[in-house]
Formats: structure tokens, sequence, C-alpha cells
């Protein structure tokens, strides 16, 4: 969905449907003693048509790293990555209009295991010893 604004991630809610992902590498590594987690993952994806933008969802991350390349490797120059709360979007800009085809999205994230029961998170509870868990 294309707009006036020249921002559509800002109009439509629901992720484009001529992008799609054919595979996760997903890495987390919770630090349970200080309540947070880190990780990294990567997305292959595939673009049905030119794109002038990438966005994909993420909630409560705070993504440190993105990088975008060409199924061979090759690095992509993006010239702005950042969050839409509004939409819970993570939105990425390359420097260049993509062509149709395959890329891959690396993205380095760390966030709170402590914030919200949503998610990944971590919880305690009572045992019936009464020792917590």
């Amino acid at each position: 969905m294309e707009c006036d604004t020249g921002k559509p991630w800002e109009d439509d809610p629901i992720l484009p449907k001529d992008v799609y992902p054919t595979n996760y590498t997903l890495t987390i590594f919770p630090l349970l003693e200080n309540g947070t987690f880190s990780g990294d993952i990567s997305i292959n994806l595939t673009l049905t048509k030119p794109r002038k933008y990438i966005v994909l969802h993420q909630h409560d991350l705070n993504i440190t790293k993105t990088i975008l390349k060409t199924k061979n490797g090759d690095n992509i120059k993006v010239s702005e990555a950042f969050p839409y709360v509004k939409n819970e979007f993570w939105v990425v800009l390359p420097e260049k209009e993509l062509e149709s085809g395959e890329y891959i999205l690396d993205l380095v994230f760390d966030g709170s295991l402590l914030k919200k029961i949503v998610g990944f998170y971590r919880s305690t509870y009572k045992s019936k010893d009464g020792n917590s868990r």
C-alpha cells in the first residue's frame, strides 16, 4: 500500500504481502540474574516485487543492529532502520530500491524479561514447600 506521505508503514498495520520470510535462524541468550535477554535473528526474505522499504513486527525489543544482504551475502547499505511503535513495526529503509528476489535481514537485539507476562519473559512461583522457583 503506497500513501501520499511516502511512509506507507504509518497507514497500514498489516505486513505487505509481497515480502515473505522463507527461513528464520533465531538465537536468544536469557540473562536470568538481571532479568534481560539478548539475541540475534537472521531472516531469509523473498520479495515478489521491487520495494523501497521492509517492515516486520517487533514489540518491546531494543534492536541494536540491522544488516541487509543479498542472498549471496553482499551487504546492502541501509539508510535508516527504526521502530514505528504505533504499528509495532521495525522499518528498514535501504539506500536504493530493492529489486524482487531473495535477501537476508540480520538483526541484533536485547530486551527485558521483567516488563510483562507477554512473549518471552521470566516468572517465579512458590512450590508446596515454600521455595521460590
